[in-house]
């Protein structure tokens, strides 16, 4: 990461009397923002004149400082690159940090090419690819990939039968286009725990309960179906699968469904459906329109304070 001079000068028409420096627009830089005033009238630069009319010189002067980008004195112009590493040394505070990833954004790096992997790791080719090559596939590509290497030797054959399982994994929840690089900053919700659940199903657990919230968010209808196939070998043998979920075909493929009601949090409490998935079957409205013939029952130690608003 660096900083993105963009973002910390997004309007260079402005002058620095006009608040051209973003970054120093608010009251926690009143004293930079009076240095800079200080230091300007002491060069000659123009406080007034925007800032693409300044000269290269002036331009440079003010990111680099007098002191070539390093923060070696306050009495001299320090410049705006110097007072930003000086501020990362104060990232163990939150609001510096979220203050810094405002003005950031993501090169490539210069030695490895944003592969994240040392040179000597790129000097081993399978089948033409090496690993950076491999790992910038999408899963459906990289399934493709393993599918059409021959067979070696049985350790060798373990090894790409193990790759092809957890890809595959990630296919059944619907992850398929995602590329193997992917940051997991960069992912949705919806992504991240179907991403969770598919290590879940790779860890062979038995005995567990898991809980998904939602797991259809961002996900395309087409998708759905092949989901559902996969949370129901999550919930197989003796685990147990608990989803919260409005998606039509999860609910009415479920085991078992319950509704909470009527309201959202302290105006629900209460069980409107409680039915196995015989019931479910045999409905095509969707258990919320059923529950409306249904008597609602309290659900036992539900909040007391339920309902009284």
């Amino acid at each position: 990461m660096e900083v993105d001079w963009e973002k910390v000068i997004p309007d260079p028409s402005k002058s620095l009397a006009e608040g051209v420096i973003k970054a120093w627009t608010g009251k926690s830089t009143t004293w930079e923002r009076k240095k800079l005033k200080e230091h300007c009238e002491r060069v000659g630069l123009p406080w007034d004149r925007p800032y693409d009319k300044l000269s290269k010189a002036q331009q440079s002067w003010l990111l680099d400082g007098e002191t070539g980008g390093k923060l070696k004195s306050w009495k001299q112009w320090f410049g705006l690159r110097a007072w930003f590493l000086w501020l990362e040394s104060k990232a163990y505070k939150v609001h510096v940090r979220v203050f810094l990833a405002r003005s950031r954004k993501y090169v490539p790096c210069e030695a490895c090419g944003g592969s994240r992997l040392k040179p000597e790791a790129l000097h081993f080719y399978l089948a033409g690819k090496n690993i950076a090559q491999f790992y910038a596939m999408p899963v459906s590509e990289a399934l493709r990939f393993l599918g059409e290497l021959p067979n070696k030797d049985a350790a060798v054959d373990l090894l790409r039968d193990e790759c092809k399982t957890r890809l595959q994994t990630l296919a059944d929840v619907g992850l398929e286009y995602l590329g193997l690089d992917r940051p997991l900053r960069s992912l949705s919700g919806g992504e991240s725990q179907r991403v969770t659940l598919s290590s879940a199903l790779c860890a062979g657990l038995n005995g567990a309960m898991f809980v998904l919230d939602e797991p259809t968010v961002g996900l395309h209808p087409y998708n759905v179906h092949q989901l559902l196939n996969t949370v129901k070998g999550l919930g197989s043998g003796e685990n147990l699968a608990l989803v919260v979920e409005h998606d039509p075909l999860f609910v009415m493929s479920a085991d078992r469904v319950v509704e909470l009601g009527p309201g959202a949090g302290e105006q629900g409490g209460q069980v409107f459906l409680t039915v196995r998935q015989s019931f479910c079957l045999k409905q095509t409205p969707l258990p919320h329109k059923v529950c409306e013939a249904i008597q609602p029952k309290p659900l036992v130690g539900a909040n007391p304070r339920a309902g009284s608003r």
